[in-house]
């Protein structure tokens, strides 16, 4: 199961040597014409038992982080990267004391409680599913700060999944609620009982989104077969569920993975094959499970400290005499050009060149479909 290496991997980069820290370690300059606010509320379903917890009346709770438009100023003053994360946390997890104020140093881009930017247009809602565990929307911030600043409502959620062992049990156990949470967002937006209600007035129902990395990818494709109200989703390195693999979707989708999974998984290829409309799948060769977040990204600010074997186990070019590793940073821009791409066309109705022809980089093989009608 590769649902839970987002977690030793964060780990492992945590517990770099002093000596490997770079000073003024920062994210890379947002893309999208807009600032970013950001704001966090819990979501509590009423109906719904806690299946994860011992206290029989516990209710059913997600976290919910938002990204949107605001109004750009002039002292903006974002906050720390790893804002929330207790400093017992980081020592428990054997993070060195004399590194901590360097990592707190690494800001996000987005401005929390700030205002979603004056106007009266509304904007796409992308809903964001992350891996197993769902504690992780923070290590997806290259991805959800970027399409926020390109004129989106992103939101993260956080799910409560099994605190077990990782089986296919404690998997279909934890899609299931996963599933039902996105159903209960989105009604719990559409009446308006949710928090933000001047943000969730600025979303435009017709035009809704999902996207999600690993146990998110998977959630992403569910939520498609399930929920019709859903015009498009993207799977970051996910799996697809049985019904999803052998039925296909009705509406459009595209599938990011690794290439040996694409390759290798057989369920990648049925919902390529089976789906009913316009779909895509890109590729990257020599990408590892954490090439779709932050991970690597973060792991190159310490140039000295040897990530590479761990976050790109392969070479970038099968057979290639000279391995080369991707580059996270440009890995990153690449898988945020087609995701940005998928939606601009898909929830924009904007013309996309990208998407009409075959990649020119050597690592990413891309390839598409729109003859379902046949």
């Amino acid at each position: 199961m590769r649902f839970g290496l987002v977690v030793s991997t964060m780990a492992a980069i945590l517990v770099a040597p002093l000596s490997a820290i770079a000073s003024n370690i920062a994210l890379p300059p947002l893309g999208g014409t807009h600032a970013v606010g950001k704001v966090s509320y819990q979501l509590t379903d009423p109906t719904r038992e806690e299946r994860f917890t011992k206290d029989p009346s516990d209710r059913r709770n997600i976290g919910v982080q938002i990204w949107y438009p605001r109004d750009s100023t002039t002292s903006d003053e974002f906050p720390a990267y790893l804002e929330g994360v207790a400093q017992k946390d980081l020592l428990d997890a054997k993070v060195p004391a004399a590194i901590i104020p360097e990592l707190r140093s690494l800001k996000t881009r987005s401005i929390p409680n700030a205002p979603i930017k004056s106007g009266t247009e509304k904007y796409p809602l992308l809903v964001f599913s992350p891996g197993y565990g769902g504690n992780f929307p923070r290590t997806h911030l290259l991805q959800i700060e970027e399409l926020a600043s390109h004129g989106y409502v992103v939101m993260g959620l956080i799910h409560l999944d099994p605190q077990t062992k990782i089986t296919r049990k404690a998997i279909n156990a934890a899609l299931k609620e996963r599933v039902s949470d996105v159903q209960y967002l989105l009604q719990s937006l559409q009446q308006n009982t949710a928090s933000q209600s001047s943000i969730v007035q600025r979303i435009d129902f017709q035009r809704l989104g999902i996207l999600g990395h690993s146990m998110g990818g998977t959630t992403a494709a569910e939520v498609m077969y399930r929920n019709h109200r859903f015009n498009a989703g993207i799977s970051l390195d996910g799996q697809g569920s049985r019904s999803v693999a052998q039925q296909g979707l009705s509406k459009p989708f595209m599938l990011i993975n690794q290439y040996h999974m694409s390759m290798n998984e057989p369920t990648q290829e049925n919902i390529y094959q089976r789906s009913r409309n316009q779909t895509y799948s890109v590729s990257f060769k020599g990408a590892a499970h954490d090439a779709f977040t932050d991970i690597p990204f973060l792991a190159s600010l310490f140039p000295q400290y040897n990530f590479d074997p761990l976050l790109s186990p392969l070479p970038a070019i099968p057979g290639d005499p000279n391995p080369r590793r991707l580059n996270p940073l440009r890995t990153m821009q690449q898988i945020n050009d087609y995701t940005l791409a998928f939606f601009e066309r898909h929830l924009k109705g904007k013309a996309v060149p990208l998407l009409n022809q075959p990649s020119s980089v050597p690592t990413v093989v891309y390839k598409y479909r729109n003859d379902y009608q046949r």
